[in-house]
């Protein structure tokens, strides 16, 4: 992909304070390491509102995410309604 074409397909990104960041690509939650690997956490790029673990699960546009003390990740899910959980395990509620 060129630049012009992640930059269009961002929504949002969510920085860590030591060694991580996440980050939502349309319908997809990944995980940034410091070095630059990248994996999906969550979502697929197929939108949709499915609970499931990892690509199983589907979102609808989240566009703000962010995490908690203990690593579970929180994202609106807009066009669901809903605010969502991704837990430390991966299971998305």
């Amino acid at each position: 992909m060129a630049q012009a074409d992640i930059t269009v397909l961002m929504w949002c990104i969510l920085y860590g304070t030591t060694k991580w960041q996440y980050l939502m690509c349309v319908s997809v939650c990944m995980y940034v390491t410091t070095v630059g690997v990248v994996s999906t956490v969550a979502g697929n790029s197929v939108s949709g509102y499915v609970d499931g673990v990892g690509t199983g699960a589907k979102f609808n546009h989240p566009i703000a995410i962010s995490a908690d003390s203990i690593g579970n990740v929180w994202l609106t899910d807009t066009w669901n309604n809903m605010i969502r959980q991704i837990n430390t395990a991966g299971k998305v509620h």
